[in-house]
């Protein structure tokens, strides 16, 4: 586990990630069902891609797509900055590598 998280910190250092950690005690969001991509493209208009445990949807209808980028846009506001992020990552590494992790 220390070795998976020290990757995920050194691509947060490159910044070719932008970690975001949800705090434990946020409570419930919108997008706690599932993993939600919103994706945008130059040429072609906004979609969304559901995907749950046997299946996944693609949504392309744009009032559901502003609906799901305003779920996204609170759940960023809830989450720790990148910076404070960073820092859980690498102590969490740190605490698994030195055998001081919590289960």
């Amino acid at each position: 586990m220390a070795e998976q998280l020290e990757r995920i910190a050194a691509l947060a250092r490159r910044r070719r990630i932008v970690p975001q950690i949800l705090p434990w005690n946020c409570g419930p969001h919108p997008l706690m069902m599932g993993a939600a991509t919103i994706m945008a493209f130059p040429d072609a208009p906004p979609l969304v891609y559901l995907e749950s445990q046997h299946s996944g949807d693609t949504i392309d209808d744009p009032a559901l797509v502003k609906q799901y980028r305003k779920a996204y846009d609170r759940l960023r506001a809830a989450a720790l900055p990148p910076e404070a992020s960073l820092a859980l990552i690498e102590e969490a590494a740190e605490d698994y590598r030195d055998g001081k992790h919590r289960d």
